[in-house]
């Protein structure tokens, strides 16, 4: 579902929104039955996607749900947008944890070779 015009690193974006529905899980893992909500932060115009949200929530778990957040930026050097953080609150057994990973000096790594004939 549309769920409204905002802004993400200073851009215009559109937030979707997918919810579970019924007996089919959109994430599925072997434990007890999650619900799960993933939202994206999308340009209307380019479909550039700069945010990714997963929220999952076991039932009957009065915790916050687990959560996880990837935001975007473009790289000039490679023409493509990359991750640049992800946040992530976690429940694990009876506590919870939270991370925060930055990632940075994106490359591409290609290769190149000669067919020779023999």
């Amino acid at each position: 579902s549309h769920h409204g015009r905002s802004r993400v690193r200073d851009r215009a974006v559109e937030e979707i929104e997918l919810s579970d529905i019924g007996d089919t899980p959109i994430i599925y893992n072997e434990g007890p039955r999650m619900h799960s909500t993933v939202r994206a932060w999308i340009d209307a115009e380019t479909g550039t996607l700069w945010r990714a949200e997963v929220t999952l929530k076991a039932p009957r778990d009065r915790r916050n749900p687990t959560w996880l957040r990837i935001d975007f930026v473009p790289d000039a050097a490679l023409n493509v947008v990359v991750p640049v953080t992800m946040r992530e609150r976690f429940n694990w057994v009876a506590d919870t944890g939270t991370s925060v990973a930055t990632y940075t000096n994106f490359r591409r790594f290609q290769t190149s070779a000669r067919i020779v004939p023999q």
